[in-house]
């Protein structure tokens, strides 16, 4: 199957926009790489670079309760028995652009366990430092339904290796999850503001005190990439082989059973979310 695809230029940046998942394929600067990127044709790898709509993370179960009835979704982490990164990945979003902007569109839902029409459009605009993402939902349906929204970019600090780099995150607060990586518990202080990234895991669930919260990766040359979001929480993963993601999300995993920060839109109602990945040059 072809999966669609543009190339979008700006300056010295050069991205790939993959219609699979409303997926950034690649993103460098300068010939620099700023994002984990993946092969033409594929579908995204590991969520590699995706939207995550009409919920991000995870649904524990596969079930939630919303407006008094029990809604069973697909289980897509088999492993855990989880719905996971909503009902983007695998769907194949309408694509349209120009040399520097592409708009993506596709109608999530009805479907087994998730009864309303979610409209989700994505914008990439790319910048000469970068791109820049706005993804936006609206729903379709002609009553109340759940929404969250989110990414799930790896960073790439220009081709540096992971374990040579510092992650610089700010103000954050960890919310602890369990073995199941649902949260559990209470806020508690965050892993600090800089961690050497040297042979250290993450999967873990933070939220920031910043209401623009920047996160850095970066090399001891000085060169990296950044993050920037309007989203407070976050959920860092390394991957086995050894890429950072760092996933800006508009509420944390399971909020579908939860409710922290879910957000309910009503017909024709809309929810938001942004981030944008640029290049760093520090004085090492």
């Amino acid at each position: 199957m072809r999966i669609p695809e543009v190339r979008l230029r700006c300056g010295e940046t050069e991205a790939v926009i993959s219609a699979s998942g409303a997926s950034i394929r690649s993103l460098h600067r300068a010939g620099r790489p700023l994002l984990r990127g993946f092969p033409a044709g594929e579908h995204p790898p590991e969520a590699t670079n995706i939207t995550l709509a009409p919920w991000p993370n995870r649904v524990a179960g596969a079930a939630f309760t919303f407006g008094g009835e029990v809604h069973r979704l697909e289980v897509t982490e088999p492993e855990r028995g989880h719905a996971l990164h909503g009902l983007s990945p695998g769907t194949l979003f309408d694509l349209v652009a120009t040399e520097e902007v592409a708009r993506l569109r596709a109608v999530l839902g009805p479907r087994a366990g998730w009864p309303w029409a979610i409209e989700v459009g994505v914008t990439y605009r790319v910048r000469p430092w970068g791109v820049q993402a706005e993804i936006g939902a609206r729903n379709l349906s002609d009553r109340p339904a759940p929404c969250a929204l989110g990414a799930h970019p790896y960073l790439d600090p220009q081709g540096w290796p992971l374990d040579e780099c510092v992650l610089h995150l700010g103000e954050t607060r960890r919310l602890p999850l369990d073995a199941r990586m649902i949260p559990r518990g209470h806020l508690e202080p965050g892993p600090g503001r800089s961690v050497v990234m040297r042979g250290r895991h993450y999967d873990d669930l933070l939220y920031h005190r910043d209401t623009s919260p920047e996160v850095r990766l970066v090399h001891s040359s000085g060169e990296g990439v950044l993050l920037r979001t309007s989203q407070r929480w976050m959920q860092l993963y390394t991957s086995p082989q050894r890429w950072l993601a760092v996933e800006p999300m508009t509420a944390p995993p399971d909020a579908l059973n939860s409710h922290v920060d879910l957000s309910v839109l009503g017909p024709g109602e809309t929810l938001s979310a942004d981030y944008a990945v640029a290049d760093v040059k520090e004085d090492a």
